[in-house]
């Protein structure tokens, strides 16, 4: 469920990137450009939460 949640925020933002900025200077909109970094985005967050190690959690209940 996390990875569809990564999806659906990584296309959002990627284009709302690619409205703000180039609205922001002048130029236009082009659907392609935000599909492609909501693309990049989303397979770094997926394939960095991929490499982390699972480690126990650090916080000691007794403090």
């Amino acid at each position: 469920m996390q990875y569809i949640w990564t999806i659906i925020w990584s296309f959002l933002l990627g284009l709302m990137i690619s409205y703000v900025i180039p609205s922001m200077t002048g130029d236009v909109f082009h659907l392609e450009l935000g599909l492609i970094l909501g693309t990049i985005f989303s397979a770094f967050v997926i394939l960095i939460t991929a490499l982390m190690p699972e480690g126990e959690n650090q916080e000691d209940p007794s403090h």
